[in-house]
């Protein structure tokens, strides 16, 4: 999957969610109890992403507890570590509530962080 794909993919279901995936006592999930999922949540496969059910936990935590769960979610990087900068980067966008205006993110917060994961793949 290409930068640009990957953010288009992203931020449709975000802004077509309008909503966090949000857990009360935690935070932000990979899929929350009403079936709202996350910037990753959106891409895992179907049995990855009931692995991650209300897991609270940074992407690369994510990757170590289901190994291989961000390759098959399609997110671009030469190697698990590279993959997991890209896929915080995602969950960064997803999760600060200051990235939302009126249930979409907003469009040079989303500009942001796809430079930064441009900056990532070039560092592999």
């Amino acid at each position: 999957m290409t930068i640009d794909e990957l953010f288009d993919k992203v931020v449709s279901h975000c802004n077509t969610q309008g909503a966090q995936a949000y857990d009360r006592s935690e935070g932000c999930v990979y899929l929350d109890g009403d079936g709202r999922k996350c910037a990753i949540g959106a891409l895992l496969t179907t049995e990855d992403l009931a692995l991650a059910e209300n897991m609270y936990c940074s992407a690369i935590q994510l990757q170590n507890r289901i190994p291989g769960c961000l390759e098959r979610a399609g997110i671009p990087g030469e190697n698990d570590r590279c993959r997991g900068l890209v896929a915080n980067e995602l969950q960064q966008l997803h999760d600060f509530a200051l990235n939302w205006k009126d249930g979409k993110l907003i469009p040079g917060i989303i500009e942001r962080s796809k430079s930064q994961v441009e900056i990532y793949l070039k560092q592999e």
